[in-house]
């Protein structure tokens, strides 16, 4: 979540076009985590009608999903530092 606050209020404020172009990746990559959130959180609670083996499978993949987005995040940020604008696997250019 602060993720995407902070890249947002930078992504608004900053007339730097290589912050500017890394905020966008970082938001737009936080708007495709909060997707995925959201549909494991759907898909989880359907299932754990189905037994407790869904809910911990759920979970499994949130908590891997959240270790991947923390690595790319972390990774982003080198890249940021060594003047390279790099983009997120896997997420859309919704912005």
């Amino acid at each position: 979540m602060f993720g995407f606050i902070g890249a947002g209020v930078v992504y608004l404020r900053t007339s730097d076009e290589f912050t500017k172009s890394n905020a966008r990746n970082s938001v737009n990559w936080w708007l495709f985590m909060f997707g995925a959130a959201f549909v494991l959180l759907v898909v989880g609670f359907i299932l754990s009608t189905q037994g407790d083996i869904f809910v911990i499978l759920v979970t499994a993949i949130a908590a891997v999903l959240g270790l991947i987005s923390l690595a790319f995040t972390i990774w982003a940020a080198v890249k940021a530092n060594s003047g390279e604008v790099w983009e997120y696997p896997l997420a859309p250019n919704l912005i």
